[in-house]
Order: C-alpha cells, then sequence, then structure tokens
C-alpha cells in the first residue's frame, strides 16, 4: 500500500496527463446545480451534459419534466 505522498503524486502526474493531453477539449464541467465534476466527455456527438446520466442527468431531467408539467397546468 502506497503513501499519501506517492498517491498524491501519481493523481497529480495523471492530471498533467489529462489537461495537456489530446482529450483537454474535451473536458467538461458537469451541468447539473452544484456539482463540482468535471468529466472527460467521450460521446459521440460531444454535446454530454453530466457528469452521469443515472445521477445529476436523471435529476436535471426530472426537474424540466416537473417545471413543464407545472407550466401546463398553469397555462390550461
Amino acid at each position: 500500500s502506497g503513501s499519501a505522498a506517492a498517491m498524491l503524486s501519481t493523481i497529480a502526474r495523471e492530471a498533467i496527463a489529462l489537461f495537456g493531453g489530446s482529450h483537454a477539449d474535451h473536458i467538461r464541467q458537469c451541468e447539473a446545480d452544484g456539482c463540482p465534476l468535471l468529466f472527460v466527455d467521450n460521446s459521440r456527438r460531444g454535446d454530454r451534459r453530466w457528469c452521469s446520466m443515472a445521477g445529476c442527468g436523471n435529476r436535471a431531467k426530472l426537474a424540466d419534466f416537473r417545471r413543464r408539467r407545472r407550466e401546463e397546468h398553469v397555462a390550461s
């Protein structure tokens, strides 16, 4: 098992490789309110919006659905 310093060194090297490498243009910040996560967008169209569809994406889509339902209810 490695030391904390070795672990931090590995994380720093990987971050330098990621942010300075060929995937740097595909790094995105999650669009979910309050989510601080970054991710590499490897989607075919390059339009991924959330760090996780199962987590942040699902919550955002559910909130949008509920907003549309409220607007429809108010309009009728």
